[in-house]
């Protein structure tokens, strides 16, 4: 017997690689957080800093419906606004983050916690960093500051290597796109 989806043009479901690539990677990191909001992990230890991946998937665009839930649900599971807890998290730029999902993140939660990340092999790193340098850029500064100094708050025992000839620093952008061995020395 026919299924009302078979009888419909168009409706055949998109091959697994491309759910995969295109929709699960975004969502598994939205439901990760959103259950980690929900069961109180994120209260848990605040000395933990969580890495959300890929601009935190779908999180900026539901953060205010997250709130809106808890305040309906009021599981007891937390204590804090959803967007209080959202706000510690770390968030970084793998896949395609302009021109869209970066400035959703940055309404929706700032800047300060923003990471540069390639996503290589899957979204090279040479075109990752382009969008990076072609993307509006913020007022008075670069993505590529922000992320740097953002990369240095969280892991500043990595400062040193961040270094280039004296006190000029290297970017975690130009040592990607210009691989280890560029402007050692």
């Amino acid at each position: 017997m026919p299924t009302m989806k078979s009888q419909v043009r168009g409706t055949q479901e998109a091959p697994p690689q491309v759910r995969i690539w295109l929709q699960t990677f975004l969502f598994d990191s939205t439901r990760a957080v959103a259950d980690m909001v929900f069961t109180g992990v994120l209260e848990g230890d605040p000395r933990i800093r969580w890495i959300v991946t890929r601009c935190g998937g779908a999180l900026p665009l539901l953060a205010d419906r997250t709130e809106l839930f808890r305040k309906a649900s009021d599981s007891g599971a937390h204590n804090g606004p959803t967007l209080q807890e959202q706000r510690r998290l770390w968030f970084d730029m793998a896949g395609t983050p302009f021109p869209h999902q970066v400035p959703a993140l940055v309404r929706a939660f700032g800047s300060d916690r923003l990471l540069y990340r390639s996503d290589y092999c899957w979204t090279l790193a040479a075109a990752q960093i382009a969008s990076v340098d072609a993307a509006e850029q913020p007022g008075g500064t670069t993505w590529r500051r922000i992320t740097d100094k953002n990369a240095a708050k969280l892991l500043p025992g990595l400062r040193p290597r961040m270094t280039n000839k004296g006190s000029r620093r290297r970017s975690a952008c130009s040592a990607v796109s210009r691989g280890p061995a560029a402007g050692a020395g």
